[in-house]
């Protein structure tokens, strides 16, 4: 009982103290600051972001201080979107929208669709996410905002990558480097870097993505963005894996996780821990791998980033059914089932209905892995159509 009430406590005393420094200085700057502060933590401690945000929101609400509630709430939607909380997302997204445009808010207005495209694509809905997007564009070019050009149109070459559409993809991202480079946003340009590298990563051009990945260290490290730093060392990890250089990957994979534990980048310490247990299997150390794999999925469940857990379960259940331990495989699959219907996750319902038909095909159970394939193939069909 006593461990039970210790998140409550925790979360209850942050509230007051915060309630308390609010109360203290009430006026706009201050507030805008603090929020300011939850933003730059939202990746490091989303608790503590989360709580920060709901008590600014309370206190400018009493106040009237309509731009700053929304803000606040924007936030908050990101940070649910970037959790799977989706629902939660959805909804002070609206209220975000709602208020936004009632006072005549346009600009603010647009930044809540621009994450509610967001959500739409973690989703697989990527049509829905680039009808947001086209919208969003529209404002930013009339009130000439370069920053809002520069992520929006980001924002649209990641959904044609995963829609596979490289050459829209890599023009869209170009496009939003001449506009960082434009503005001078040296971030914007590391983030960017990174974005091409993925997706020459996804091309197997793995020479090209290292060199994007290798400039947006650069950028990320100018700009003081460490945490993005480590999250393009694991992309590069990821591909010296693909290319069988397993020493060069178990040092990198090392480092990378080191930063992403410095810098509390869960995010990342769940993908990097994932790597480096992919290295260790492929060395023939598969007792430390496992250790990794498990240790990725608390972190993963502890830090509520659930499209990471998922990643890992499905590479550990991949794990545990190459060393034929079936049933362990099978509970830990079912668990990600669960998860990714609760997140809309169709890729890794896709990716762990296969094993399930795999796996019973192998123990000569055909008529569940016929069942399974039927499922597989509803789902592959259901996000063709989500996609196009």
């Amino acid at each position: 009982m006593k461990n039970k009430m210790k998140p409550f406590l925790l979360i209850t005393l942050i509230f007051i103290l915060v309630s308390s420094q609010l109360s203290a200085s009430q006026n706009p700057i201050e507030i805008g600051k603090k929020l300011l502060y939850a933003d730059s933590i939202k990746n490091s401690d989303p608790e503590k972001a989360i709580q920060l945000a709901m008590v600014i929101m309370d206190t400018c609400a009493k106040r009237g201080y309509d731009s700053l509630w929304i803000r606040g709430a924007i936030m908050l939607g990101h940070i649910y979107t970037e959790n799977g909380d989706y629902q939660k997302s959805v909804d002070i997204l609206n209220q975000s929208i709602e208020l936004a445009q009632s006072k005549g808010l346009e600009l603010l207005s647009t930044h809540a669709l621009n994450f509610l495209g967001q959500y739409h694509a973690k989703t697989g809905s990527y049509n829905t996410a680039l009808s947001y997007y086209h919208q969003v564009q529209k404002v930013f070019e009339k009130h000439n905002d370069k920053r809002g050009i520069m992520r929006n149109s980001t924002a649209i070459g990641i959904a044609f990558m995963y829609l596979s559409n490289y050459d829209t993809a890599a023009s869209l991202f170009h496009y939003a480097l001449s506009v960082a480079k434009e503005i001078n946003n040296v971030r914007g340009q590391g983030l960017i870097n990174n974005n091409l590298g993925r997706l020459h990563k996804r091309k197997n051009e793995f020479e090209r993505a290292i060199t994007y990945l290798e400039t947006s260290i650069d950028l990320l490290t100018k700009s003081g963005k460490l945490n993005s730093v480590m999250r393009s060392k694991t992309l590069i990890v990821e591909i010296l894996l693909a290319q069988s250089k397993f020493e060069e990957a178990l040092a990198l994979a090392k480092e990378a996780q080191e930063g992403s534990i410095k810098y509390k980048d869960y995010q990342n310490i769940t993908r990097t821990r994932k790597a480096l247990a992919e290295t260790y299997i492929a060395l023939g150390e598969e007792n430390k791998a496992e250790i990794l794999f498990i240790k990725a999925i608390e972190d993963a469940s502890k830090y509520q980033v659930k499209r990471n857990q998922l990643d890992v379960m499905i590479a550990y259940a991949k794990f545990l059914l190459s060393n034929k331990r079936n049933d362990e495989a099978e509970n830990l699959i079912d668990n990600g089932i669960s998860l990714a219907y609760k997140i809309n996750s169709s890729e890794s319902l896709i990716e762990l209905y296969q094993l399930l038909e795999e796996k019973h095909e192998e123990e000569g159970n055909l008529v569940l892995a016929y069942q399974f394939s039927k499922k597989n193939k509803f789902i592959f069909h259901f996000k063709k159509k989500l996609k196009l």
